[in-house]
């Protein structure tokens, strides 16, 4: 379903689901909307920030509570916590001093990361508004995430270098550190700059979708590039470097075996992660008068087999399990009989 009866006055800019996998939460540089992920409605739940600006929503893992980043700069880099029930915010986390570029939810509690353009990664918990702990980084974009099973978290600590930390004992350095090795297709002289860092569910691979790279499927062991897609590219497989080029998110779908990502011309292409070859090709809705708008944002349903995008109008798209089939055949690629496991909404 696509929704055009309501448009935001931006394009979306960052999404999540809740864990149960019944709401969604969306948003564009100045407000949020929650909607039913079940029944395809949205609900009357409508706020308005358009001075501070919204950027980087995420659930909690309790359903009437999110947190954003700020979106229109200035001196005002706090990360909000908002109760949907109340209508109000309940903490607000300061410390950053440049444009917060990931914000990540520990999977087993209330903890929560976000990593900044000032050079910082800091620690917070939602219990309260002190900051739990800050690492410094040398990256001008450094994006970080938590693995599924909160104890280790991973940040861009440059642009070549991908390290992972012991939340425990992160101040003792790192445990591990990978170099980001280049490719013939990557374009000469130009920094990986990474729309976002993500573990799979199992935690087997890391995702680092960039600008001018394509979307890098490591391994999470031992850092290694197994893999770079970029079916979502021009036909010649390159993107000229741009600093207007979209930073595209990309994920994995809760099973694991299948990477999502949204195209500059609107498109949303959906990858076997075991095999790096393209399964699925969603078209999308009918485009606004402008032309198509890349889908930058992007979730799986971590309950539902369904997808959120937003490439202008918010979009639920439900794979087609048999079709999906047919092209991963062709491909040489096992698939289960259910997509992944779980029932559509």
């Amino acid at each position: 379903r696509a929704f055009n009866e309501f448009t935001f006055e931006k394009p979306v800019n960052s999404l999540d689901f809740s864990d149960d996998g019944c709401n969604l939460v969306a948003a564009d540089d100045g407000s949020l909307r929650i909607y039913n992920a079940v029944s395809g409605e949205y609900g009357d739940i409508l706020v308005k920030a358009a001075k501070i600006g919204v950027d980087l929503v995420r659930y909690t893992h309790h359903t009437d509570g999110v947190i954003h980043a700020s979106k229109n700069g200035g001196n005002d880099d706090s990360i909000r916590y908002l109760s949907l029930h109340e209508h109000r915010y309940i903490r607000y986390f300061r410390g950053h001093r440049g444009p917060v570029v990931s914000l990540c939810v520990c999977p087993t509690g209330d903890q929560f990361l976000s990593s900044s353009q000032d050079g910082t990664l800091r620690l917070w918990d939602l219990r309260t508004q002190a900051g739990q702990g800050l690492l410094r980084v040398s990256c001008p974009r450094p994006v970080a995430a938590y693995d599924p099973t909160g104890q280790v978290f991973g940040v861009l600590t440059s642009p070549t270098v991908l390290r992972l930390y012991d939340v425990r004992s992160y101040d003792r350095g790192p445990f591990s550190s990978f170099q980001i090795a280049p490719d013939a297709f990557d374009p000469p002289g130009v920094a990986i700059e990474a729309a976002c860092l993500k573990f799979s569910p199992d935690g087997k691979y890391m995702l680092l979708p960039t600008r001018h790279h394509g979307i890098l499927l490591l391994d999470a062991f031992t850092g290694s590039k197994l893999r770079t897609l970029r079916d979502h590219y021009p036909p010649d497989h390159t993107l000229r470097p741009s600093p207007t080029a979209p930073l595209l998110e990309a994920s994995f779908s809760p099973d694991s075996q299948f990477i999502a990502s949204g195209a500059a011309d609107g498109r949303v292409l959906v990858w076997s992660a075991e095999r790096g070859v393209p399964v699925a090709i969603w078209q999308p809705p009918a485009l606004p008068a402008e032309g198509p708008l890349p889908a930058t944002a992007l979730r799986w349903n971590p309950r539902k087999a369904m997808l959120a995008t937003g490439c202008g109008p918010l979009c639920f798209w439900i794979p087609d399990g048999a079709r999906m089939a047919e092209a991963a055949d062709a491909a040489g690629v096992a698939l289960p009989p259910m997509p992944f496991g779980y029932p559509a909404p």
